[in-house]
């Protein structure tokens, strides 16, 4: 919302209650669950993400968590098909980034530079 402009107005009195997993717990067994929640946080990244530096970066410990994560992660396979999925869906990612784009007027490193100003990391 930052990098596209918004005003974001933090309220510290707000209390939000979030029963984690309530619905797709009902839906979705675990191994299911890793594999549609790396293949979600792996296109928001690729759609979202403009400094070159830092998609580098992910790049990087994206093949080094996959290595990882085949050699030594109990749900494997869900892993392996969670990015399978995400990679299948990278071009309407990369369609949806370039219209994205259109739309931010603050970099990366301007909207990590507010979490950090305003100490969000510690609230969160």
């Amino acid at each position: 919302a930052w990098k596209a402009g918004f005003k974001i107005i933090y309220e510290p009195r707000a209390i939000v209650y979030h029963n984690a997993g309530a619905t797709i717990n009902k839906y979705l067994n675990a191994d299911e669950k890793i594999k549609y929640g790396f293949k979600n946080s792996l296109l928001f990244i690729w759609k979202n993400v403009t400094d070159t530096g830092l998609f580098l970066n992910h790049i990087f410990f994206l093949m080094a968590r996959l290595v990882k994560g085949l050699l030594f992660f109990e749900r494997k396979k869900a892993l392996f098909l969670g990015f399978i999925l995400a990679i299948k869906s990278l071009r309407k990612a990369l369609i949806a980034r370039r219209k994205a784009i259109k739309n931010f007027t603050l970099t990366d490193k301007e909207v990590l530079s507010i979490l950090n100003e305003k100490n969000f990391y510690g609230k969160i």
